[in-house]
């Protein structure tokens, strides 16, 4: 249509199952082998303000439906600085999705001609809610993923795309068991 902007938002999520403990520095959990200095990752970016708190009011609305409280996560600054590398990776391969196939959970998000907020990213994930398919429904089950405890995030740019990339620790959206595995 002439004179109308289109704009698309697209989110991906998979998660994997982690393979050992947590060092991630930036929470409680900092291990001797941690040496990762948190810099720039102390704290939100400011391009990503607002998204820890966001996914933490998905989580209380998830645990006051389900009956039950779900801890708040915690920044992690390790978590975002892996984010933040892997974004910066899908950026320089031109922003085509693809998970990092690390240990983590993982969230993705890519938009095209807008800045969307931390709040509309996380909102997008979160639409999923109703959905009972741990297959298609994995942005928003990581979200609440009560073991879930941490997440760090990143974002890059190429031209007028957007990349944002989420990691989860310790990771969620998977189910086994004696007749399937689903991650």
């Amino acid at each position: 249509m002439t004179g109308m902007r289109r704009w698309v938002g697209l989110a991906l999520g998979l998660v994997l199952v982690a393979a050992g403990p947590s060092r991630a520095c930036g929470d409680r959990s900092v291990g001797a082998a941690s040496s990762l200095d948190c810099g720039r990752f102390a704290h939100e970016p400011k391009a990503l303000r607002g998204i820890t708190a966001a996914h933490n009011r998905v989580r209380a609305r998830a645990g006051r439906h389900r009956g039950h409280a779900l801890a708040d996560l915690v920044w992690s600054c390790r978590l975002a600085h892996v984010a933040q590398a892997y974004a910066e990776t899908l950026a320089k391969r031109g922003c085509r999705l693809k998970h990092s196939q690390n240990s983590y959970g993982e969230n993705l998000y890519w938009s095209y001609g807008f800045t969307p907020s931390a709040q509309q990213i996380v909102a997008s994930w979160a639409s999923e809610g109703s959905c009972n398919d741990y297959a298609r429904c994995g942005h928003y089950t990581q979200i609440v993923w009560p073991s879930t405890a941490r997440l760090g995030c990143g974002v890059a740019r190429c031209g007028r795309e957007q990349i944002w990339v989420c990691n989860y620790d310790p990771p969620g959206n998977y189910r086994v068991d004696s007749h399937s595995s689903h991650r």
